[in-house]
């Protein structure tokens, strides 16, 4: 019980939850090609957190943890923290919701996250789906 608190908390600090707003055009089958790429919430630095390498954007070495950013790369998404498989894509409303399959050094866990994509090519983060306001993101590179 204990260690599955601590996943939840640490899930919780290293796996956004993203949501984007507008209107994408995901149709019938949402998919993960609009988000390839690193991301970045507003105040936090591309440089400072993502390097270009041969196969493409990474974090830096070292990388920290709590930054609120994340890659998505083919079928994975990984945060500083914690990486996760896309199970699955949905559409609720003007939202895209990924069933995540997440590990962290902790513990494996499986983890809902919600995104649209805004009309500036933004993302923006909602702590859950009643959060109107959420959090704003950055594309940061490939």
């Amino acid at each position: 019980m204990i260690v599955m608190r601590r996943l939840l908390r640490a899930s919780a600090l290293c796996v956004p939850l993203i949501v984007y707003s507008g209107s994408p055009g995901w149709g019938a089958s949402p998919s993960t090609a609009g988000l390839q790429g690193g991301w970045a919430e507003g105040t936090t630095s591309c440089q400072d957190t993502f390097a270009t390498t041969k196969k493409g954007i990474a974090f830096r070495d070292p990388s920290n943890v709590f930054a609120a950013a994340f890659i998505v790369s083919g079928n994975r998404l990984r945060t500083p923290g914690a990486t996760c498989r896309i199970q699955s894509i949905s559409s609720v409303g003007e939202r895209m919701q990924l069933s995540l399959s997440c590990t962290t050094s902790l513990a494996a866990a499986p983890v809902k996250v919600q995104m649209a994509v805004g009309q500036d090519g933004t993302l923006t983060r909602f702590s859950d789906s009643s959060d109107s306001i959420g959090s704003k993101y950055q594309r940061c590179g490939p």
